[in-house]
C-alpha cells in the first residue's frame, strides 16, 4: 500500500481520492432535498445562486480542510494541535469528530431504511399497493385516525379532497373497486409507519448498514475506502442515468424538467438566498472533519484546488440528475412534489406502483440511495477511526470495531424514537430529530466558521496559499485577496448559522429554564 514518509497510508490514485471525497459529499440530502428546494425556489435561478454560494462558502472551507489535513497528515484533533499547540484550537477538531460520531449514529438508521426498501421493492411490495385489499387496510387505518380510535403516527400527510367520503371509498374497495391514484401515498405512508414502528426490523437494518461500513473501513484507505468508492460511485452514476432516462421517457415529464430548471428570478428573495447558502455548506460534508481526514491521506503532489472543484462538480451533478430522475416521474404521474422522507417513503413508492417497469425502477432507486448512504457513512466512520489510530495508538481493527459498536448503540434510541420511544422528548424534539438539530444547526456551522477564523487569525492565509500551491498547482492568489474572501466566507456562514436557529424555541426553553432557577 502507498505510504508517506511517516508510514501513513495514502490514496493510490488521484481519481480514487476524488471519487472518495465526492462519495463523502454525495449523500441522501443530494437526492431527496436539493432537487425540491431548487424547484420550489426559482429553478435555474436558484441553481445559479447556489453555485455562487458554493464558491463563496463551500470551496474555501473545503480547501482549508484539504490543506490542513495534507499539511499535518493527522486526524482533525491532532491536525489543529499540530498547527496551534497552545490554545483551544484543537476543539475545532473535537467538534468535527463529535459531529461525525453523532451524525453517523442516526444517519445509519435512515440508511437502514433505504436498504430495507431495496428488498421491499424487489419483493413487489409497491406493486401490491394497487390491490383493493391492501388499499382497504389503509382506508380503515385512516378512518380509525379520523374517529380517534387509532393514533396518528409518522409524517403528517395532507390527504387529497377526492378522498373526503371515506365510507364510500371503503365500500367500493370492499367490493373490489379500483384503487384511486390519490390513495397510493396514504398506502405507502402506512407501509412505512408500520415498518418504522416495528422496532426489530429497522434495528436489524441499522446494524446491517453499520456492518457494511465497517467492512470497508477495516480494509484501510487504498484496499477499502478507495477501492469501494471506485466501484460504488460509477455504479451510482450508471443507476442515476438509467433513472433519468426512464423519467424523461414518461409522458408529461416536461413538467418535472420545468419545475427543476425553468428560471424564475422573482423568487430569489432573502430567505431563498439563505437557503442556498445553507445548503451549499451542508451538502459538501464540511465542518465534520471528513474532508480534513481524507486530505490527511494525500500526497504533496496533489493539486488541491482542482480536486476540490471536481468534487463540487460531481456533488452538484448528482443532485441535479437526481432531481431529473425524481420529478419527471412525480409530475408525469400526477403527484405533488415534496422532499425528505415524505418524498422517498410516501410519494415515490406510490409512483413506482403506477409506473410501467416500476418494480425495476424502485429497486434501482433505493439501491441508489443505499450507495449514496454507504459512501457518506464510510467517511464519517473513518473520521472517528483515524482519531483513535493517530491519537491513542489503536490498531485500525480495534478502533473501527469498537466505535462502530458504540455508534450502533447510540443509533438505537434514534431508531426507537420513530416508534416505541416516540413519546420521549428532548427540548421538544424526539431523539432522532434532536441529534439532527444539534449536528446541523450547531456543530457543523460552528466547525466551519471556526476553521475560517483559525485560518485568518492563527495559521495565516500565506500558509494556506503555500499549501495550495504544492503539487505544481498553477493556483495564484494574493494573501490580502484570500483573506478578504475568507472574511466573506465567515460572514456568510455566521449569517446562515443565525438564520437557521429556532429563536422562538430557544426563547421558550430559556423561559422554562428560568422557572427552575
Amino acid at each position: 500500500m502507498p505510504l508517506n514518509g511517516n508510514g501513513r497510508e495514502q490514496w493510490g490514485t488521484r481519481a480514487g481520492f476524488i471519487l472518495a471525497a465526492a462519495g463523502s459529499a454525495v449523500g441522501l440530502g443530494n437526492i431527496w432535498k436539493f432537487p425540491f428546494i431548487a424547484g420550489m425556489n426559482g429553478g435555474a435561478a436558484f441553481v445559479i445562486f447556489y453555485l455562487f454560494s458554493i464558491l463563496i462558502i463551500g470551496l474555501p472551507v473545503m480547501l482549508i480542510e484539504f490543506s490542513v489535513g495534507r499539511k499535518t497528515q493527522l486526524n482533525p484533533v491532532g491536525a489543529f494541535k499540530s498547527l496551534a499547540p497552545n490554545g483551544p484550537f484543537y476543539l475545532i477538531g473535537v467538534m468535527g469528530v463529535a459531529a461525525g460520531f453523532i451524525i453517523l449514529s442516526y444517519y445509519s438508521v435512515v440508511a437502514g431504511w433505504t436498504l430495507s426498501y431495496v428488498f421491499k421493492a424487489a419483493a413487489g411490495t409497491f406493486s401490491n399497493f394497487t390491490q383493493p385489499t391492501i388499499a382497504l387496510e389503509a382506508v380503515n387505518e385512516h378512518i380509525g385516525v379520523l374517529m380517534g380510535t387509532t393514533p396518528q403516527v409518522g409524517i403528517n400527510m395532507t390527504l387529497p379532497d377526492s378522498l373526503a367520503n371515506w365510507d364510500l371509498l371503503r365500500n367500493s374497495l370492499g367490493n373490489g373497486g379500483v384503487v384511486p391514484d390519490t390513495l397510493l401515498s396514504v398506502i405507502a405512508g402506512q407501509e412505512f409507519e408500520n415498518y418504522a414502528i416495528n422496532s426489530n426490523v429497522p434495528l436489524l437494518s441499522h446494524l446491517t448498514f453499520m456492518t457494511l461500513c465497517v467492512l470497508v473501513v477495516l480494509k484501510g484507505i487504498k484496499a477499502g475506502i478507495e477501492k469501494w468508492n471506485r466501484i460504488l460511485m460509477p455504479a451510482l452514476f450508471v443507476i442515476i442515468i438509467l433513472l433519468v432516462f426512464r423519467g424523461l421517457t414518461l409522458e408529461g415529464s416536461g413538467k418535472g424538467v420545468a419545475f427543476l430548471f425553468a428560471p424564475d428570478f422573482s423568487k430569489l428573495n432573502g430567505k431563498v438566498m439563505l437557503t442556498a447558502l445553507g445548503h451549499a455548506f451542508f451538502t459538501l460534508s464540511l465542518g465534520m472533519g471528513a474532508m480534513l481526514t481524507y486530505g490527511s491521506y494525500l500526497s504533496k503532489k496533489e493539486d488541491l484546488v482542482k480536486s476540490a472543484l471536481l468534487v463540487i462538480v460531481l456533488d452538484t451533478l448528482v443532485a441535479l440528475l437526481a432531481g431529473l430522475a425524481i420529478f419527471t416521474s412525480v409530475f408525469a404521474l400526477g403527484f405533488e412534489p415534496t422532499q425528505g422522507p415524505g418524498l422517498v417513503f410516501y410519494v415515490l413508492p406510490g409512483i413506482f406502483a403506477l409506473m410501467p417497469g416500476g418494480l425495476v425502477v424502485g429497486i434501482l432507486f433505493f439501491l441508489l440511495l443505499t450507495i449514496a448512504a454507504i459512501t457518506s457513512g464510510v467517511s464519517l466512520l473513518e473520521v472517528v477511526t483515524t482519531y483513535f489510530i493517530d491519537s491513542k495508538g489503536w490498531s485500525r481493527k480495534k478502533a473501527t470495531l469498537v466505535f462502530a459498536i458504540v455508534i450502533f448503540l447510540l443509533g438505537v434510541p434514534s431508531s426507537l424514537s420513530m416508534g416505541v420511544w416516540s413519546h420521549i422528548s428532548i427540548f421538544g424534539y424526539n431523539i432522532f430529530d434532536f441529534l439532527d438539530y444539534l449536528s446541523f444547526k450547531y456543530l457543523l456551522p460552528l466547525g466551519g466558521l471556526s476553521m475560517v477564523v483559525f485560518t485568518i487569525f492563527k495559521w495565516g492565509t500565506p500558509n494556506l496559499i503555500a499549501e495550495l500551491k504544492r503539487g505544481g498547482s498553477d493556483f495564484h492568489i494574493s494573501a490580502p485577496v484570500a483573506t478578504a474572501i475568507l472574511y466573506l466566507t465567515g460572514i456568510f456562514i455566521a449569517i446562515t448559522f443565525v438564520a437557521e436557529l429556532d429563536f422562538f424555541r430557544i426563547t421558550l426553553l430559556m423561559i422554562k429554564t428560568l422557572k427552575y432557577i
